[in-house]
């Protein structure tokens, strides 16, 4: 009998090749889902830039509609004899423009809207402090008196010191 022929040896084979081909499969398994699962994305991805790209159009409709209803409007006014109100109304236009731009560096991120802070009440809290002109130093071994140029208290460890 050959060696190659050896039937113990060709079913070990057999079962390192069966999990083999085992593992490999469960390999090709995920990756099949990993596809399958980025192609969702991309799908979800695509249906979100389309629904984005009909509200930005539908919101520029309706801003050029808003434009030219508010321009009627101001003329209007200017014939009926209101030049002194639309000049007042083109000032705050404009100062309302200019307090809302954006910097070039966040145009592309939209601001958060801060928190209500509740109203802050008229009662007394803390008040400011007045500044020390005394502490105490506590000491481990006897104090020199003499160097702290202080007056003598029952307890060494304890001296007051000015600032």
């Amino acid at each position: 009998m050959k060696i190659k022929d050896d039937p113990k040896r060709l079913i070990g084979e057999v079962q390192i090749l069966r999990i083999r081909v085992a593992t490999v499969e469960s390999e090709v398994k995920v990756l099949r889902d990993q596809a399958l699962q980025a192609k969702r994305r991309r799908k979800e991805a695509k249906r979100m830039a389309q629904r984005a790209k009909k509200h930005y159009t539908r919101f520029k409709t309706e801003l050029t509609e808003l434009q030219q209803t508010l321009a009627k409007a101001e003329t209007k006014l200017f014939q009926a004899g209101g030049r002194a109100l639309a000049r007042k109304a083109a000032k705050a236009r404009l100062v309302a423009k200019r307090g809302n731009r954006l910097s070039n560096e966040s145009k592309t991120v939209a601001r958060k809207p801060r928190p209500a802070q509740p109203a802050k009440s008229r009662e007394p809290g803390r008040t400011k402090m007045p500044p020390i002109t005394e502490a105490k130093v506590v000491s481990e071994g006897p104090a020199d008196v003499a160097a702290l140029n202080h007056a003598n208290t029952s307890n060494p460890r304890l001296q007051f010191v000015t600032l």
